[in-house]
């Protein structure tokens, strides 16, 4: 595989997280996925197909001691569910958005839902001051390009700090604009990132740039 790019603690690849996943063979000690809410023009029942076909390579890349971080709307993981059975759930961490979503014929729904799961029953690598509920900023503009998930950069410290030590590894399956790869960079843990538009890889790429020459 050729990376989009690289710094000394990790690598950023431009590609279907599918075919990027399948080539990895390093375990990671955190691995997010922060799910897409829709890809294309999927029907649900695609859609399930397709983050099936992601989840099957988490158990193989995360450690027996690591952890999941999995992210997405609260409709989405109910369907997701089935497929993560096979983890333990440590915690399920509210993320309360900034703009509300509605949509006709339901409730508004204004939180996302993150599940902390792990392989067996461990607890957190380390004490930080949490709670199970986060006010976040989801979406942002950023160069003139548009990212509608975008978490904020402490929401995720917060999480890499209380799961991970120094040099240990993040795998990140939906990069985006490059968050968890900045956070791990000033937190010096390793990291992977996958990110499928390259308009987000750019963003991130000189996201990842600028915090480089803060730090050396």
């Amino acid at each position: 595989m050729e990376p989009f790019m690289q710094t000394k603690l990790g690598v950023l690849y431009c590609g279907n997280a599918v075919k990027v996943l399948s080539n990895i063979r390093e375990r990671a000690k955190l691995l997010v996925a922060d799910f897409p809410y829709k890809v294309g023009n999927f029907t649900r029942s695609e859609y399930l197909e397709w983050a099936e076909r992601i989840i099957k390579h988490f158990g193989r890349l995360t450690r027996p001691d690591g952890f999941m971080l999995i992210i997405n709307n609260p409709y989405n993981i109910f369907y997701m569910s089935q497929y993560l059975q096979q983890f333990r759930l440590l915690n399920e961490i509210i993320l309360v958005k900034n703009n509300p979503h509605k949509e006709e014929g339901k409730f508004t729904f204004m939180h996302n839902t993150a599940l902390l799961l792990t392989k067996r029953k461990i607890f957190l690598e380390n004490d930080v001051d949490m709670l199970d509920v986060i006010q976040v900023k989801i979406g942002y503009e950023l160069d003139g390009v548009r990212h509608p998930a975008a978490i904020s950069e402490d929401s995720f410290e917060k999480v890499i700090s209380a799961t991970t030590n120094e040099g240990d590894l993040v795998i990140d399956v939906f990069t985006g604009s490059g968050t968890v790869p900045v956070v791990c960079e000033r937190l010096h843990r390793r990291w992977i990132g996958i990110e499928i538009k390259e308009e987000y890889c750019k963003v991130a790429k000189k996201r990842l740039k600028n915090v480089q020459q803060t730090l050396f």
